[in-house]
């Protein structure tokens, strides 16, 4: 039989019930107006320690009508409503994992996402995750999740696993904060008190996170700073690539509820099971992961190594392969020995006369072209697509192309029998979906897939002699642009634009 408790100090009160589970937890349900904040903070004055026996609220609007509490005898919770407002401590494995998908959204143009505190250790050597948005957690999987994957959605149904994390405990200050049906939640400030108190002492490079990201600020509808606190951050040694779609190269496929899974997916033995034994799998194997515990970085070690935004990150086309295209095309079109070099070093091709060679762009909508006397050489500039016209017939722009060089385009530079040889420029990230995709099609074996890095490599080593040369302007930017193409994983103009941001503002006095 519930026995309630009555707590009342200047005309705010709230009503505390024991728990079924009888291990001294309890709930507690607001219906007057919202306590004043130096009630509640006396009433939480240890919160760290009392979410150790005692389950903070989770307050939301409208979750009970003061008619109700008339007689408190008959006050119980909506049955249909509990699992989205309480986040109560149960005895039960922690058997979900939680895949978070990060730097993903329009709202990160103008705001620093709170999201970038995932990938570094606080002053105090711990690890904190934000979950996004708001940081809220489901209360039916706030106390299970027991992994969380941090991941990206990279296009096309496609999504790439980067790190993972063991959490060490449930909700950090116990609290979950559950998204309102009915606009802004009017127990917001009461929740911000609390995470205020539990992150009081939370830094980063010196500064605390509620200055970081302006806590207190008129306006501000953030509820939660800190979701969880973890353990055992291990980086992916490659990226592991997951497809919404089944029979997706390079990607394996992934069961899931795609309208819900834009910025986080639950998985565990009783929901989404198919995918939850996928990641078990990938979790367990040891192979997948980077040996060092907590390889999130501090931000003391991050800023020795801090870098202005490039331009093309800053104008979001860092990913623009037309771009690309045309700055390659005007060092090679300017420079025939660079051309033979570039030939030689990079597409390990020989056989071009130096004296006699030219490059094109956009000859017969090829992305570059190389040519002598009797060579020619087809480059196809692939960064954030596929290869483009596949028909069912294995066709595709590599058929067209290869037969446009043997025939129109020879017959242009007056070419008899022209030895003919294509060759498709892929980020690192892409090499493996983009080479086991040309493998598949018609003339795919006459073109060799090159990776980013062998070009980087090239005009890298260009750029060590050639750093202030009037014939090689912007070079230097040029090579950071394509450096960004070079790992495992895709990168992200909005987490480069967050991650600099909030390292600088840790830097502010």
């Amino acid at each position: 039989m519930s026995c309630w408790a009555f707590l009342c100090r200047s005309g705010s009160g709230f009503l505390a019930e024991p728990t079924s589970s009888t291990r001294g937890y309890v709930r507690l349900f607001c219906f007057f107006p919202p306590p004043s904040n130096i009630f509640f903070q006396k009433m939480m004055r240890n919160p760290s320690g009392m979410t150790k026996n005692v389950v903070p609220p989770v307050l939301y609007s409208n979750m009970f009508s003061r008619q109700q509490y008339s007689n408190p005898e008959s006050a119980s919770p909506s049955p249909q409503r509990k699992d989205e407002t309480m986040c109560e401590r149960k005895d039960t494995n922690k058997d979900a994992i939680l895949m978070l998908f990060m730097f993903r959204g329009d709202y990160l143009l103008d705001k620093l996402g709170h999201e970038v505190i995932n990938l570094f250790k606080a002053d105090n050597g711990k690890h904190y995750v934000y979950v996004v948005p708001y940081g809220h957690v489901n209360p039916k999987f706030a106390h299970r999740i027991g992994t969380i994957l941090f991941a990206q959605h990279v296009g096309n149904d496609r999504i790439e696993v980067f790190a993972k994390a063991t959490v060490a405990d449930g909700p950090f200050g116990g609290v979950t904060y559950p998204s309102s049906r009915k606009g802004p939640n009017p127990n917001l400030p009461i929740m911000k008190e609390l995470q205020k108190k539990v992150c009081e002492n939370i830094t980063y490079g010196g500064k605390n996170i509620i200055d970081i990201f302006g806590y207190d600020k008129p306006g501000d509808d953030q509820g939660i700073l800190v979701s969880y606190e973890v353990t055992n951050f291990l980086r992916a040694t490659t990226a592991i690539k997951f497809s919404y779609r089944k029979n997706d190269n390079g990607y394996e496929y992934i069961e899931t509820n795609k309208a819900n899974s834009t910025q986080k997916t639950y998985y565990s033995h009783d929901h989404q099971v198919g995918g939850y034994e996928r990641l078990i799998d990938k979790i367990e194997n040891q192979n997948l992961w980077k040996k060092e515990e907590n390889s999130a970085q501090t931000v003391e070690a991050k800023l020795k190594c801090l870098q202005k935004p490039m331009f093309l990150s800053v104008v979001k086309k860092g990913n623009d392969e037309i771009i690309y295209s045309n700055w390659t095309h005007y060092y090679l079109s300017k420079n025939k020995k660079l051309t033979k070099d570039f030939a030689s070093k990079v597409l390990c091709f020989d056989e071009l006369d130096q004296e006699h060679c030219d490059c094109f762009r956009e000859a017969e909508h090829i992305d570059l072209l190389i040519a002598d006397r009797k060579n020619i050489i087809i480059i196809e500039n692939k960064i954030k697509s596929g290869i483009n016209g596949i028909k069912e017939n294995g066709e595709s722009q590599l058929s067209v192309y290869m037969k446009k060089a043997e025939g129109k385009i020879a017959d242009d530079l007056r070419i008899r029998e022209p030895i003919v040889k294509g060759f498709i420029l892929v980020p690192d990230y892409e090499y493996d979906n983009i080479d086991s995709e040309r493998k598949n099609l018609e003339c795919g074996e006459k073109y060799t897939v090159i990776k980013y890095s062998d070009v980087y490599a090239f005009f890298n080593e260009i750029l060590k002699v050639k750093r202030n040369d009037k014939d090689y302007p912007y070079l230097e930017d040029f090579c950071n642009a394509l450096k960004r193409h070079t790992e495992t994983t895709p990168p992200n103009d909005l987490y480069e634009d967050c991650l600099y941001t909030f390292l600088k503002i840790t830097q502010q006095p």
